[in-house]
């Protein structure tokens, strides 16, 4: 074969796998506005943060999305190879994820201070892989953990009029037992520090430490709170000895209550 027509070749073979990676993505994109429409009556679009086709392993497509309205959020779901369906077991929960959303834009001064907080003891800003900018950080900050029947009750509501109070809400919630999620998450709102042996001179941080910079700072509302300091060394193994957690509750006063102080291993 002449050296014109192997150019020819790759060039086809190059369009034919941008078109077929393309036409995926649309049924990928598809699926998802499909899913946010039909279940929570969201018709916004949104933009693809990442996109995992996965087709040399053959496993499901990978998708983290931002959504700006109606509120700021960052969704990841998981979305099967062959039918295009959302994976919801293997997703985000989108209502918690969209509640964090909430939060973060309702409660500015509490994102202000946790800023202030990593700064202070050398916490890890971004501790995985996606670092698109400063609205993006607090994603693998704050979790959220609601009790399943309130959030159900909370899911019809919100369908009627996409809107979340979370001020108004967050003393009416209770966390769901088991955690949704994570099994750290003990609080309603949960927040968790990483903080990387390997990489600061700082000396490691209790979680009761964090609880008391933000009593100081008076920047929580009333709730059920839960602060989780992890510890690893990015070097070496050393496994779950020096991370702690504390769970709180805040009430009208600004009044804070020690709920536990669980060990990572019992949970």
């Amino acid at each position: 074969m002449s050296k014109s027509k192997w150019i020819k070749l790759i060039i086809l073979v190059i369009v034919f796998f941008f078109l077929w990676s393309s036409y995926i993505k649309w049924h990928v994109r598809y699926s998802i506005k499909q899913y946010l429409s039909e279940r929570y009556g969201i018709k916004e679009d949104f933009t693809f943060i990442s996109y995992n086709n996965n087709w040399l392993e053959g496993i499901d497509y990978q998708t983290m999305i931002e959504l700006k309205n109606p509120y700021h959020s960052y969704l990841y779901f998981k979305t099967d190879r062959n039918s295009y369906e959302i994976l919801q077991d293997q997703s985000d929960d989108m209502y918690l994820g969209i509640f964090a959303g909430a939060y973060m834009e309702q409660h500015p001064k509490v994102i202000s201070f946790t800023k202030e907080l990593i700064r202070k003891y050398g916490f890890i800003r971004y501790p995985n892989q996606y670092k698109p900018d400063d609205y993006f950080f607090p994603r693998d900050l704050i979790d959220i953990n609601i009790d399943s029947k309130q959030q159900k009750n909370l899911e019809k509501e919100f369908r009627k009029n996409l809107i979340i109070n979370t001020t108004t809400l967050l003393p009416k919630l209770k966390p769901n037992n088991p955690p949704t999620r994570i099994a750290d998450d003990i609080g309603v709102i949960n927040f968790t520090f990483t903080f990387d042996l390997s990489k600061t001179k700082h000396p490691v941080p209790k979680a009761e430490d964090i609880v008391t910079d933000f009593q100081k700072s008076r920047v929580l509302t009333t709730g059920i709170y839960n602060v989780k300091v992890h510890v690893f060394k990015s070097e070496s193994f050393i496994g779950n000895d020096f991370d702690s957690i504390v769970s709180f509750r805040v009430d009208e006063k600004g009044t804070y209550t020690i709920i536990s102080r669980p060990n990572s291993d019992d949970l």
